[in-house]
């Protein structure tokens, strides 16, 4: 049965190193459980519940993706999450009216999302299910249920708006439209998520004009504000976070026992309505095979590239035909690459 259950596993890409974002909150396993003192979650949720604009600082492949996506997943209720896509803003990231244009695109997407597939699919984040080229990652992520009712359609209606009128008016729409959340008994939360790709920017310019100008933008408007970051982004001083409330740094992890937990839940999730349910990380992985995966984590690994060689691992496990990873299928994995 190990054999099969790993071979389910591998084909299910279980331990997906990059799953999308409506995956990350379903397999995230809180800060707040893994490292003591530091209430990761429970300090964001209550932030932006507070209307604050907070910033989530940790280097890439470290959970911040996760941490957003879980906190602010369907199971949380009291939360209207406006994720702006942050690729396609460029050094627009810079402009509060290109920002704006963008939340006042993405709030009426949204609706139209919510209004194809109704409030039960909406509300529940099941729709959110994806199929990938190299497997099947099941998808629980940011559910769109707080468009439920009228909501989507006042709020459609509500900022049809020329994209050539001045930001003064743009801002104003935003703000009538966050009052009518807030009015729903929701609070309306802008997320940039994914913040990392502007590390390319070599004079940082994008990444200073977007604190300094866009933050301080929205800091005028009745909405709480989530920025996924870099450390880095702190350069050498903390001016970057002027208009930014509260600063939540995602600790290390520093124990095995926490690693493994984050990985058997991959395997929980994955096994779930299976003749493999119940099934547990010790019957997929060996102690001393998440031992290997700490020690590069600790060496300096993200957690993303633990994950990722924890599925390398097991495609060395399953073409060996072994009954579980060991950590001799860790070391092959990192010496593959």
């Amino acid at each position: 049965m190990t054999r099969e259950l790993l071979t389910r596993l591998a084909d299910r890409y279980t331990f997906d190193g990059s799953p999308s974002f409506a995956d990350l909150g379903a397999y995230h396993v809180p800060f707040d459980e893994l490292v003591a003192g530091a209430p990761v979650e429970r300090t964001i949720g209550a932030a932006v519940r507070r209307g604050e604009r907070l910033v989530i600082l940790a280097d890439s492949g470290s959970g911040k993706s996760s941490i957003i996506s879980h906190v602010l997943g369907p199971a949380v209720g009291g939360v209207a999450p406006i994720v702006v896509p942050v690729r396609p803003l460029e050094d627009g990231a810079t402009r509060p009216l290109v920002v704006a244009d963008e939340i006042l695109s993405t709030i009426p997407l949204y609706a139209s999302e919510v209004a194809t597939l109704g409030d039960t699919a909406a509300a529940s984040g099941a729709f959110r299910r994806v199929t990938r080229k190299h497997g099947f990652s099941s998808g629980v992520g940011l559910a769109l249920g707080w468009l439920r009712g009228d909501l989507a359609g006042e709020l459609s209606t509500q900022i049809e708006t020329e994209h050539a009128v001045s930001i003064a008016e743009k801002t104003a729409v935003l703000a009538q439209a966050f009052e009518q959340i807030q009015a729903a008994g929701l609070q309306p939360i802008v997320v940039f998520d994914d913040t990392d790709s502007w590390l390319a920017d070599r004079d940082a310019t994008r990444i200073t004009g977007f604190m300094r100008d866009t933050v301080k933008w929205l800091s005028q408007l009745p909405t709480s504000v989530v920025v996924a970051a870099h450390r880095r982004y702190l350069g050498s001083g903390q001016d970057r976070l002027e208009f930014l409330d509260t600063r939540v740094e995602v600790p290390s992890i520093g124990h095995p026992e926490g690693l493994g937990s984050i990985l058997a839940r991959r395997v929980q999730l994955n096994v779930q309505g299976t003749r493999a349910a119940g099934a547990g990380l010790a019957e997929v992985m060996t102690a001393d095979a998440v031992e290997g995966l700490f020690e590069a984590y600790a060496g300096g690994a993200s957690l993303r590239r633990v994950v990722q060689l924890a599925h390398m691992a097991l495609n060395e496990a399953v073409n060996a035909q072994a009954d579980v990873i060991t950590a001799d299928h860790i070391v092959a994995a990192q010496r593959s690459g």
